[in-house]
């Protein structure tokens, strides 16, 4: 489609001189009068007068847009017009009826900002739901909202995603207090984001929505008990509870807990129950032990290894076995590196050591109670590794096994003799520090080595 310019403002013989303007003298006959007064032959004057008419009525138009009413139009229905600075649009077809408010010829158009506020403000409306009658009693009664109906996002509690506590560490800040007489309570802050399936009554489906956390305070918990803190939707909102039970307990059918029973509660968090935290009450009036549990989308995470540091190996009371691996193909600069376990707890570990063309094997033990395990090292420099790890943990008893298996070469050598297997084992006592900060890992000299670890409940 050809879009035209705007033309200028000037009107044509706008400026012509005294004399070369003459009113056309009939304008309804046309032309047809130069027989008549010029011999056919129509003069300058008339031209420039006709040229003239119709630039100033394009001017007109484009001065203000919406003509003025006229009393001789003949106006269609639909029609519109400006008079007495107000807009207005013709209801039927007639001849120069003048615009009226309350009229059945003329409809008044608001149009400013203030008319369109005064026109609402006037109106006979509400905004509570409440005053709604007939009102619909499911779901399906809410219709469609941009071709998506509720049933098109419900999806079957296998299919539902588990629940999520969006925390940088996926879990939930809880305050414990002691309290003479009982064996203390919990507290959760308000304003905490949940992702929890909604269950849809009986049938077995569910979607996702979020909660936000309440400021919440247990009840008075009972003195040397387990307890989890959970939650679930109940009548449309969030309910925080706390339900004794034990790590072994399996999920029940319903995949929710039930608050304030005597036993269940502790199995894992399902898609529509979220398991919060441990909790362990001891003798009356002293504080009790909360073990976080972690809820998040994945329960993997990577890392790249530079220079020397700490890394925290994330774990909960739920977990039950975890892999990892640790991989450095690139040695660094100078110097050698290594990853190793660290903190307390470790009771001991074990190695066997081998070299490929070497029938030979050497073992070694370190069960003094103290030395932990090796999870990557090299002994010349230039040495590359990769290693795999596996470990299972025994929360009721506080204590967990790990596997290692360690490949060794020499960087860019072409031959074994560079080449190192390394089978390690230890044991850990879990310590309360280990749930909260994670399993502490040690790093020296590393250069681009990646990090993976997974847990799985």
């Amino acid at each position: 489609m050809t879009q035209y310019k705007r033309p200028d403002e000037t009107v044509f013989a706008s400026g012509a001189k005294t004399g070369e303007v003459e009113n056309f003298p009939d304008i309804a006959r046309g032309w047809g009068v130069s027989f008549d007064q010029t011999n056919g032959i129509p003069p300058m004057e008339w031209f420039n007068a006709l040229f003239k008419r119709n630039d100033e009525a394009l001017r007109y138009l484009m001065q203000r847009g919406i003509a003025e009413w006229s009393a001789t139009e003949d106006y269609p229905a639909g029609a519109h017009v400006q008079h007495d600075g107000k807009l207005w649009r013709s209801a039927k077809n007639h001849i120069g009826i003048k615009p009226v408010a309350n009229g059945t010829t003329w409809e008044l158009l608001k149009t400013t900002q203030k008319e369109l506020d005064e026109a609402y403000a006037s109106a006979n409306h509400s905004h509570s739901f409440a005053s709604i009658t007939n009102k619909p009693s499911t779901l399906d009664g809410y219709g469609i909202l941009d071709g998506l109906t509720p049933k098109s996002i419900w999806l079957p509690f296998s299919a539902l995603p588990l629940a999520v506590v969006s925390t940088d560490d996926g879990r939930m800040p809880v305050t414990a207090e002691s309290l003479s007489g009982g064996g203390g309570r919990v507290s959760i802050p308000a304003g905490i984001s949940l992702s929890l399936a909604v269950e849809v009554e009986s049938s077995k489906k569910g979607f996702v929505k979020e909660f936000l956390t309440p400021i919440w305070t247990s009840p008075v918990l009972a003195a040397n008990s387990e307890y989890f803190l959970r939650g679930q939707v109940a009548n449309g909102g969030l309910l925080i509870y706390v339900q004794k039970g034990k790590l072994s307990d399996a999920v029940p059918l319903s995949l929710k807990g039930s608050p304030a029973a005597d036993s269940g509660g502790g199995f894992n968090t399902t898609a529509l129950d979220v398991c919060l935290a441990r909790i362990i009450t001891g003798a009356a009036g002293t504080v009790p032990v909360v073990q976080r549990i972690i809820n998040r989308r994945e329960n993997s995470w990577s890392v790249v290894l530079n220079g020397s540091g700490t890394l925290y190996l994330p774990l909960d009371p739920q977990v039950k076995t975890a892999s990892g691996s640790a991989s450095c193909i690139m040695p660094p600069e100078s110097g050698l590196s290594d990853i190793n376990f660290g903190g307390d707890g470790w009771i001991g570990a074990s190695y066997v050591y081998g070299v490929p063309g070497n029938s030979g094997l050497m073992s070694s033990g370190y069960w003094n109670g103290s030395s932990s395990l090796v999870v990557s090292s090299n002994n010349l420099v230039g040495d590359v590794f990769q290693t795999a790890i596996n470990a299972g943990f025994d929360h009721a008893n506080g204590r967990s096994m790990w596997q290692t298996y360690q490949a060794e070469h020499t960087y860019a050598d072409k031959s074994h003799a560079s080449d190192e297997l390394l089978l390690g084992m230890g044991l850990m006592k879990i310590q309360a520090s280990d749930y909260e900060n994670g399993v502490a890992l040690f790093y020296r000299n590393c250069s681009g080595a990646s990090f993976t670890w997974s847990v799985f409940k």
